[in-house]
C-alpha cells in the first residue's frame, strides 16, 4: 500500500506562509485538512450549506484548514483524498467578508475566530490560494449546527444538520443519532434530556450561556439581532439594527402581562410620525419562548424585547426605511442613509429603552447601546467589494441630491456606546451614539444636522420633526 503523507496543521501553517503550494500535491486529507479545488459559487444557497457544512464539520472534531484551491482525487491504493493538483487564482476574486457572513448567517453558534485569508504564491504574487483555519473548540462550545431558515413561504422552521470530520471525510449525523444524542444527552451534557426540535436547542444553549456569564455577551446579542431581521423578512436586503443592554442582569417580571410598561412599550412605541419608528398597531404582539415579545412590520422593521431586558430595533436600510427619499446619483451603487430617518430612529430608540429600565424595580445601573449596519447578502449576491453607505451632512429635506460622505470601507460596522441610566435624557445619549457614526464617516461634531446646539448639554433637535 502507498505511503499516506498527511500534513499537521502547523506544516500547512508553515506552506500558506511561504507560497510554496507545491509541497501540497500528493499529501491527503484528514481530519484536520479538507480541500477543495475552486471557490465556492457565494451566489447559491447550495453552496452556501456546502461551506456552512465543510466549516462546521472541522469545528465539531478537532479544527483544523479548509484550503481552496488544492483539487483532491480519491488514490485506489489507499482511498484515501489525495491533492493531485492545485489551482491559482486572483485575490480579487477572493472576498473573505463575504464567506465570514454567511458562515454566521448558516452555522448556529457562530464559530469564533476563524481566520479567513488568500495567500499569494511564491512563484506568482498575483496569484494564490486561499484558506480558512478553525481553532480547536472545547466541549462546552458544541456542537455547531449547520441551519438554514424560511424552508419555504408556506413552511416555518428551520433545518439543520450536524456534521464531523472522520478521517478524510465530513460525515452528517444520522437523524437516529442525533436525537438519542439530544434526547440522552451523552454526547453534551449540558444539553436538556429529550429535546424534541431545533428551537428547544438553541433556546437551551442561549440560556445557559445567559446564566454562565450572567450578563449577554456581545456575540449573542449580534446573534439576536440576525435572528431578529431574519423574523422580520430583512436577511436578503441591506438592514441595520439597534441593540440596548443593561450592563448588569435583570429580568422583566411583567413581560408577558400586558398592563406592564414593558409590553407597552412594545405595543405603542414612541413615534416622531407616520411610517418612521412606530410599528403597525394592527400587527400582533408575538409571544416566543417564554424569554421575549416581538412586533414586526414584515420586510421593513420590528421591536423585540427580551425577559433578560434586551431591547432590539431592526429595519431596512434602503428607500423603503432608513434611505427614504434619497435618490442615489447616476452609476453609484451606495447604500444611501437618509440623516433624518437615522436621528429620528435612534432617538426614539433611546427614548424607548431609557423609558423600559427606568421603570424598572430595581432598574440597572447602566445600559450599552450598539448601532448596527449590514449589507447582509447583497454584496454576497452581487459581488461587488464596491458597495457601500454613503451619509451627508446636509439636512436631506433641503436637497434634490444626496452630496453625502462614503464610508471609509466597504463593510458591515457597529458602533457602541455606554451611559448611566439615572437622569440620563434620550436625546443627548442618541446625540453620542450619531457621533459615532458621522465620526466613521469622516464628518466632524460642528457638520452633524438636526443638533440643538443651544442646549446644555446639546442634543438632537425633536423640533425638527413634525409632532415633536
Amino acid at each position: 500500500m502507498a505511503t499516506l503523507r498527511e500534513l499537521s496543521v502547523e506544516e500547512v501553517a508553515g506552506i500558506l506562509s511561504r507560497g510554496t503550494f507545491e509541497e501540497l500535491i500528493s499529501t491527503v486529507e484528514h481530519v484536520q485538512l479538507e480541500c477543495k479545488g475552486g471557490l465556492y459559487d457565494t451566489k447559491t444557497t447550495n453552496s452556501k450549506i456546502e461551506l456552512a457544512k465543510d466549516i462546521a464539520a472541522l469545528a465539531n472534531s478537532t479544527g483544523g484548514y479548509l484550503l481552496i484551491g488544492p483539487a483532491t482525487r480519491k488514490n485506489p491504493l489507499h482511498q484515501s483524498d489525495e491533492v493531485i493538483s492545485v489551482s491559482e487564482f486572483a485575490s480579487s476574486t477572493f472576498h473573505p467578508d463575504t464567506y465570514q457572513n454567511i458562515l454566521r448567517a448558516f452555522i448556529y453558534p457562530p464559530i469564533a475566530d476563524l481566520k479567513i485569508q488568500w495567500h499569494p504564491s511564491r512563484i506568482d504574487p498575483a496569484k494564490g490560494i486561499a484558506s480558512i483555519y478553525v481553532p480547536s473548540k472545547s466541549p462546552n462550545e458544541k456542537p455547531f449546527l449547520v441551519v438554514q431558515s424560511e424552508v419555504d413561504s408556506r413552511v416555518r422552521g428551520h433545518l439543520f444538520g450536524y456534521f464531523e470530520r472522520v478521517g478524510d471525510d465530513t460525515l452528517p449525523t444520522t437523524v437516529q443519532i442525533l436525537r438519542d444524542t439530544m434526547k440522552d444527552g451523552k454526547r453534551y451534557g449540558d444539553l436538556e434530556r429529550r429535546m424534541e426540535n431545533l428551537e428547544g436547542l438553541v433556546t437551551k444553549l442561549v440560556a445557559d450561556r445567559t446564566a454562565k456569564n450572567n450578563t449577554v455577551n456581545e456575540r449573542l446579542l449580534l446573534q439576536r439581532a440576525a435572528d431578529a431581521k431574519a423574523a422580520a423578512q430583512l436577511s436578503d436586503v441591506p438592514s441595520f439594527f439597534l441593540i440596548a443592554t443593561p450592563a448588569e442582569a435583570v429580568k422583566l417580571s411583567g413581560l408577558f402581562s400586558t398592563e406592564s410598561a414593558e409590553y407597552k412599550a412594545i405595543v405603542e412605541p414612541p413615534a416622531y410620525r407616520e411610517q418612521g419608528f412606530d410599528l403597525n398597531p394592527h400587527n400582533p404582539v408575538q409571544h416566543l419562548h417564554g424569554e421575549l415579545i416581538r412586533r414586526v412590520a414584515r420586510g421593513r422593521k420590528g421591536l423585540e424585547l427580551w425577559q433578560d431586558g434586551t431591547l432590539i430595533f431592526v429595519g431596512r436600510n434602503d428607500e423603503d426605511f432608513l434611505g427614504w427619499a434619497v435618490r442615489p446619483k447616476a452609476g453609484e451603487n451606495s447604500i444611501y442613509i437618509n440623516n433624518y430617518v437615522l436621528t429620528e430612529v435612534v432617538s426614539l430608540f433611546l427614548t424607548t429603552a431609557i423609558q423600559i429600565f427606568g421603570e424598572m424595580q430595581d432598574p440597572p445601573e447602566k445600559i450599552k447601546i450598539c448601532f448596527g449596519l449590514s449589507r447582509e447578502n447583497l454584496y454576497v449576491e452581487i459581488d461587488d467589494e464596491g458597495t457601500t453607505y454613503e451619509l451627508s451632512a446636509h439636512p436631506i429635506n433641503q436637497y434634490g441630491s444626496y452630496p453625502g460622505q462614503k464610508a471609509p470601507a466597504a463593510e458591515d460596522k457597529t458602533f457602541w456606546i455606554g451611559f448611566t441610566l439615572k437622569d440620563a435624557v434620550p436625546e443627548v445619549e442618541a446625540l453620542k451614539l450619531l457621533k459615532e457614526i458621522y465620526h466613521w464617516f469622516g464628518i466632524t461634531d460642528q457638520q452633524i444636522p438636526y443638533v440643538d446646539s443651544a442646549s446644555v448639554p446639546e442634543r438632537v433637535d425633536r423640533g425638527r420633526y413634525p409632532s415633536s
